[in-house]
């Protein structure tokens, strides 16, 4: 069902006990999506160590899977040394990744935000929580996601906000007939 929505293009929240397998699935869909529909992803967990074992086990799928495609993974955080960060940052201005693994920490940096909008298909938050108590970091990711901050705050009775929703119901009906045919 979780897949389903994501095909379908649904916002949704997932909620389930510990151990499920949410952040599992986060990034399988980013790979699935990075393979079939050639999208890019963003995955943002909580903390550092979380981001690094994230990475591995993504590149660990990719080793063991035979997907027809190179899937290029990226892992950013405070804990690479500069020069790297540097190397990495570079790679996606030039949009040569297909999924980013991050800490929110990112969405600090409004150079970072810059960089990915309106570039990012998939955006998958491992605990929001920690989103909500970042202060604008938010803000950041939804404008990331290319929802403006004047559409979050002004709600859904404002015309615009319902253009906008209106037009991405229409993305999400396109998308969901491709996948269908």
């Amino acid at each position: 069902m979780w897949a389903r929505r994501v095909i379908i293009g649904s916002s949704f929240a997932l909620i389930a006990p510990t151990g499920v397998g949410k952040t599992t699935f986060g990034s399988v869909m980013a790979v699935f999506l990075a393979v079939e529909r050639n999208w890019k992803s963003v995955i943002i967990v909580p903390t550092i160590p979380l981001a690094d074992q994230l990475y591995k086990r993504a590149n660990e799928y990719l080793g063991r899977a035979s997907l027809g495609k190179a899937v290029r993974v990226e892992v950013y955080h405070s804990k690479i040394p500069q020069h790297e960060r540097k190397e990495i940052i570079e790679r996606l201005s030039k949009g040569e990744f297909d999924i980013l693994i991050t800490t929110s920490a990112f969405f600090r940096n409004e150079e970072n935000i810059a960089l990915l909008k309106g570039k990012i298909n998939f955006f998958f938050v491992d605990d929001v929580d920690s989103i909500l108590r970042g202060g604008r970091i938010l803000d950041h990711v939804l404008y990331t996601m290319g929802i403006e901050i004047d559409i979050v705050r002004k709600g859904p009775s404002d015309s615009r906000s319902q253009g906008q929703i209106g037009f991405q119901r229409e993305q999400r009906r396109d998308l969901s007939k491709d996948l269908r045919s």
